[in-house]
């Protein structure tokens, strides 16, 4: 199962990401993965679909992580 971006923007601390997965397994795996990532926290999780050619569309936008007051 794959998944791959088509879209990565970095505005004011913010990281969009948007993207395919063949499968609706591949998109629970991948969003598992962006709530387990240390440097980032998952913030807000866009519009779901399923595409004429089976595939799932995806959009995430997470958020930098602070550490003592400071960003990572």
């Amino acid at each position: 199962e794959h998944a791959w971006l088509t879209t990565i923007s970095w505005q004011q601390g913010t990281l969009e990401i948007k993207g395919l997965t063949t499968s609706i397994t591949a998109l629970n795996a991948l969003e598992t993965s962006l709530r387990q990532d240390a440097s980032f926290h998952l913030n807000q999780r866009g519009a779901t679909q399923q595409d004429a050619q089976g595939r799932w569309q995806f959009e995430y936008q997470l958020t930098r992580k602070v550490s003592d007051g400071h960003a990572l």
